[in-house]
């Protein structure tokens, strides 16, 4: 097994270790030692691929999701938890990682039907909502891109087209302004033509 994929299984116990204590099933959690890998680099996608994307993409719910990944850079987890309720105005409240909570502008282009209440997705798990994105849409056009990839396409657009870095790493949640530092140098290396319509 790979590297990352026992760090990924290992994250997914410690979840449910710090659950199993906020529920009181334990009185602390054991500490969990992950394996050290390298920082990879954000890896957006270019906007030929996005529109191939979006072309291939038949079914209209997933076409909805990936537009408002690429409007919002939300994560996956934040997409399948987004309500309805949680819209107020132009503001969308969404759950993030570590359950921080976090408002952002929400463009007409991100969300353009709205309803009063519910789920705004009907995806109901984060891995079916990969891997639908994965083999129903970006393999069968021979793109190698994750989900995920497409919140590292939102942040650089919103870099490359002149939206300060301090707004960006609101908008993305970044919790330290290093992290949304690295989208910036990525965009800087990549032509600007390549990723503004």
């Amino acid at each position: 097994m790979k590297k990352v994929s026992v760090n990924t299984y290992l994250a997914r116990i410690k979840a449910g270790l710090e659950w199993a204590k906020a529920e009181g099933y334990l009185d602390r959690v054991p500490p969990i030692k992950k394996y050290k890998m390298g920082r990879s680099l954000p890896r957006p996608i270019p906007q030929d691929d996005i529109k191939r994307i979006l072309g291939q993409t038949k079914d209209m719910e997933m076409y909805r999701v990936i537009n408002f990944a690429l409007f919002t850079g939300c994560r996956r987890s934040e997409i399948v938890r987004a309500r309805y309720e949680h819209i107020n105005g132009d503001t969308l409240t969404v759950i993030g990682k570590g359950n921080k909570e976090r408002a952002f502008y929400l463009l007409p282009q991100a969300l353009p039907d709205r309803k009063d209440i519910g789920k705004i997705f009907k995806f109901s798990h984060v891995s079916t909502l990969s891997n639908y994105f994965r083999d129903k849409i970006v393999k069968p056009l021979g793109i190698n891109a994750r989900f995920h990839d497409l919140r590292h396409t939102a942040a650089t657009t919103m870099l490359a087209n002149g939206i300060d870095l301090e707004m960006v790493q609101k908008i993305l949640g970044h919790t330290d302004i290093r992290t949304t530092q690295i989208y910036a140098d990525v965009s800087q290396k990549i032509s600007r033509s390549k990723w503004v319509k």
